[in-house]
This record gives structure tokens, C-alpha cells and sequence, in this order.
């Protein structure tokens, strides 16, 4: 149950939170949007140099997408013009850092789906859903138990 309701908030923040930070470090993938021509339409935007995004793996096929939030206790990014592909091997590549807690990998309502937290107690969400977005929702130790 209080799984559940975990995955639950996390997705409706994903979902309903406003922009509240930025970066500064680019992805490496360059992309090529003209591959994709129904996706969701993303800016390039660069990668945050320090603070959560630390401590997941950073997505490697698109220099485009959007920073939602970026605080001490909270990491949401959307990575656009990504495939089930880039998908999957992202999610393997959180398992492989030590994402493998209580981990969820499975199809839901609004799209492909993985959560899972480490041994430290960060929690992540990791969600591919229509439009080419992946979803990207990191939440800190202290965060989790307030």
C-alpha cells in the first residue's frame, strides 16, 4: 500500500509540477527531431552540474527536454525525443546503480513505468509515455521520510 501510494504522488507531481530550476551541463546525444515527428516539442537544455542528478544515471541520446524541478530534496526532468529503447536501457542502467530496492518494472495506465530506490534511500521514477517523453522523478532520503 505504501508503495502504491508513493507511485502514485510521484506521477501526479511528475504531471502537475511548474518549472522551478535549470542546469547547466548539456547531454552528449545529439538528436535528431526530424525522426520524430509526432513527439512532444523540447528545447535543447543542459544537464545540472551538481546537486540530485548526482546521483542517477544521466540520459545520453537527447540534448533536449525540460527541467521541472531541481531542489535539495526533489529532481523532475523531461528527456524528450526518446524511444522505448532509450527507455528500457535507462531503467536497466538505474537497476545497475543500485536502483533495485523494491523495484517496479511494468506497463501502466499513462505509460512504461520504473521505481525502485537504493541502499542510501533515494527513490526513483522513471516513466516513457506518449509523445517520445521519458519522465524522470528523483526524490531524496529526508524527503521520503516526512
Amino acid at each position: 500500500m505504501k508503495k502504491s501510494l508513493s507511485l502514485i504522488l510521484a506521477l501526479i507531481m511528475a504531471l502537475s509540477l511548474a518549472a522551478c530550476g535549470a542546469g547547466s551541463n548539456s547531454p552528449s546525444g545529439q538528436v535528431n527531431i526530424d525522426k520524430f515527428p509526432d513527439a512532444e516539442q523540447f528545447s535543447e537544455f543542459n544537464w545540472p552540474e551538481f546537486g540530485l542528478s548526482d546521483n542517477i544515471p544521466k540520459p545520453s541520446w537527447s540534448n533536449r527536454g525540460k527541467i521541472l524541478c531541481d531542489t535539495e530534496i526533489f529532481f523532475s526532468v523531461e528527456i524528450g525525443y526518446t524511444t522505448k529503447d532509450n527507455f528500457d536501457s535507462y531503467a536497466k542502467k538505474c537497476y545497475e546503480a543500485g536502483y533495485s530496492i523494491d523495484y517496479f518494472n511494468n506497463e501502466t495506465v499513462i505509460g512504461d513505468l520504473y521505481s525502485a530506490t537504493n541502499k542510501d534511500g533515494y527513490s526513483i521514477s522513471v516513466c516513457y509515455r506518449a509523445k517520445n517523453v521519458m519522465s524522470i522523478q528523483l526524490t531524496a532520503p529526508s524527503a521520503n521520510s516526512k
